[in-house]
Parts: C-alpha cells; sequence; structure tokens
C-alpha cells in the first residue's frame, strides 16, 4: 500500500458531485486513499483507487467488483459505481443485502491491513506537503477502542443509515450489520447493543 497515486478532483465523477475534504490535485499512497475511503467515507479517495486498479478504467474497475461480488457469491448485490454515491435512479443505485454484506466482511477481517486501518479511531493522512486527520465515521472505533475494528459506514437517502461493524473480544469475533436507520445515532446504538449483547452472553462484557 505504498504506491504513490495522483488525485485530480477534474477527473474524478464523485469529485464534481460534493466538495471532499481531500484537496487535489495532489499525491497520495494507496494506504492514505484507502484511509480516506475507509475512515472517513471519501467517495474521491474511493473512485481514485478504484481507478487505480485497472489503469483508470472506472468501468472495467466497476466490472471488476461486480464479478468478484459473484465470485464471493454475493448474489443480491450489484455495484453501479465504487463510491456508494446514489445513481440517476433507484435502478442505477448500488445494491446488497445483510447477508452479502456479511459475506463480503466474513473475507475482508481475513486480512490484518484491512483491520489495521479500519479500526483507527483517528488517522493521518499526507499528500508530502500537508497532513490532514481523519475521524472514523465508525465512531464505535473510538468508543469501543481495542475491540472493534472497523468496518465501514454508508448513508443514502433511499438505504438511510448503516454501518458493518467488526469486533474482536477475547479471541471471539463478531461481525455486526445494520441498514435502514434512520440516524447515525441510532444505528450506532443497535450495533453497540448487538456487540454487548454477544459478549455478555460469552461472560466477557466489561
Amino acid at each position: 500500500m505504498g504506491r504513490q497515486c495522483a488525485m485530480d478532483k477534474g477527473n474524478s465523477d464523485a469529485g464534481k458531485r460534493k466538495k471532499q475534504v481531500v484537496g487535489c490535485p495532489a499525491n497520495y499512497t494507496v494506504k492514505d486513499l484507502f484511509k480516506g475511503a475507509m475512515i472517513a467515507s471519501n467517495n474521491e479517495c474511493a473512485e481514485v483507487l478504484a481507478r487505480y486498479l485497472e489503469g483508470g478504467d472506472l468501468q472495467a474497475a466497476i466490472v471488476r467488483m461486480n464479478n468478484r461480488a459473484k465470485e464471493l457469491g454475493m448474489n443480491s448485490t450489484w455495484y453501479g459505481n465504487p463510491t456508494g454515491l446514489p445513481g440517476a435512479s433507484s435502478k442505477s443505485d448500488n445494491v446488497s443485502t445483510c447477508e452479502d454484506l456479511l459475506r463480503l466482511a466474513l473475507v475482508m477481517v481475513n486480512y490484518n491491513e484491512i483491520l489495521q486501518v479500519t479500526g483507527m479511531g483517528y488517522a493521518e493522512i499526507s499528500n508530502g506537503q500537508a497532513v490532514n486527520v481523519l475521524r472514523n465515521h465508525n465512531h464505535l472505533t473510538i468508543d469501543y477502542s481495542g475491540e472493534v475494528d472497523g468496518m465501514k459506514t454508508g448513508y443514502t437517502r433511499r438505504a438511510g443509515f448503516c454501518l458493518v461493524a467488526t469486533a474482536r473480544k477475547c479471541d471471539h469475533r463478531l461481525i455486526s450489520i445494520a441498514l435502514g436507520s434512520n440516524a447515525p445515532g441510532t444505528r450506532n446504538d443497535i450495533v453497540a447493543d448487538m456487540i454487548n449483547d454477544y459478549y455478555s452472553s460469552l461472560g466477557e462484557a466489561n
């Protein structure tokens, strides 16, 4: 993840949709772009990473994402873009289910490099000239530091507030998923309750 990527807002579809936190043009490491995408839900970082993986070809990256989803048995999932931003209509929106997101998370928790990033409550990213500090949109990584180590928040008007959270305590791994909440606090409370209830049932509550 130490390789460099150039980020240019003028070439990013996500950058044209809304103002982003990360300024452009600039050079970031792949790891820092991954931090931006996973920790701060920065749409532009997600798109730049997708383009990077396919030599700048965004459509090829989307095809790759959908092919990988099928390989993982995510049969109710379809990606229209790498950012999660709403499509022009509901037919072009990204679509998934709790079951499919669980399948994806079960694969991702096998990669320590991913969890090292998604478990950060705060993270620094640098373009060689300036350093920005990102706060994780998944506040459970802060409230349950050392236990919650991921993974990703999401929001659109159609989908509501969503969270796939991963936790590990006393060698017990838990993945909790909440979709369609009406507020981020509600989403976090639902997932926190699932985490606390699970570990309480094992006699591992704080």
